[in-house]
This record gives C-alpha cells, structure tokens and sequence, in this order.
C-alpha cells in the first residue's frame, strides 16, 4: 500500500526509512531491557534485520510497476481488477525476492553477531567462547557452520526463484 497510495508513503515510509538507519545491533540492549536475557532479544534483532530489506524492495517495485507489462495487459483486454493479481504482482516477485534475499544476508549477519554479545547460546555465543578460550578450532567451526546454513539457505531461495519465476528464465511455465 506504500508504494501505491503516495498519502501513506509519505507519512510512513520517513519514519521506517528513519528507523532502517540505524544499526541494528545497537537495538540489542534496548530488547534486553524489554524483554530481559533469552532467546527473545536475538530472536527480535533478526526480525527486526530482516524486515527493512524486505520493506524497501516492497515499497521500491509496488511504487514502480513495469508499465509496459501493464498497458500490454490492457491492450489484451485485461480487466482492470485482474491487473494486481495477474500482471503487477508477478512483474514484482523479482524484486521482492532480491529484498528476501538481501533480509536473509543480514539477518546472518545480525543474529551471531546479537548471540555473542548475549552469550546465551547459538553459533555467536561459540565464536564468542572461541575467542575467550583463544580457541581457533571453535571460531572455525562456527564459521564453517555458519557458511554452510547460509549457503543452504540461498539454495532454497534459489529453487524457489526458479519455480516461481520461470517465466524469466525462459522456462516454460507450464511444466
């Protein structure tokens, strides 16, 4: 609705672009505080990292659909309510993916990060042992893990973008 509706976009989107600026980890005491030592205030860092991304790729392709897409519809005779769903929506999975995917990298960046501040557990509060002990051996494994998750991760998004976007990768849609 941001991207389309220029009152909302306005009034909503300074505010949660504001809020985009600032550094994330930083928002890790303030999460303690409210919600105390735990799972919470790690669990809040990667929802919180992964929401901006995913947020700007959103307002950024609703704010500008291809046009041509859409007048090409209207040529063809779509009717107007058949224009989100079958046209403009499509022609936005592009970028949207690439915002999911952009929200995963940072939530992987964020989420050990807030771990070994916390200490309270997870492949951050391992790197951060690692480092207190002068474990190499620790800090590598957990790196190691680390890649592995993200990279698996990214293979998922990857089969998903295939299926979903066939249609640009000039596989047939029917199949």
């Amino acid at each position: 609705l941001l991207g389309r509706r220029a009152v909302l976009d306005l009034s909503l989107a300074a505010p949660i672009l504001f809020f985009a600026t600032i550094p994330i980890i930083t928002w890790v005491p303030l999460f303690v505080l409210w919600a105390g030592v735990g799972e919470a205030p790690i669990l809040a860092c990667g929802v919180l990292a992964s929401f901006f991304p995913s947020f700007q790729a959103g307002r950024g392709a609703a704010t500008n659909p291809p046009r041509d897409y859409i007048e090409a519809a209207r040529n063809l005779g779509a009717p107007e309510r058949d224009l989100v769903g079958s046209v403009i929506l499509p022609a936005m999975l592009p970028v949207l993916l690439a915002g999911w995917r952009s929200s995963l990298q940072l939530t992987f960046l964020v989420l050990p990060v807030a771990e070994m501040l916390l200490r309270r557990g997870g492949i951050g509060a391992m790197v951060g042992r690692g480092m207190d002990l002068a474990r190499a051996d620790l800090i590598l494994f957990a790196q190691l893990t680390l890649g592995l998750l993200g990279a698996s991760i990214f293979f998922v998004v990857d089969i998903a973008e295939r299926r979903w976007l066939r249609w640009m990768h000039g596989e047939n849609p029917r199949r």
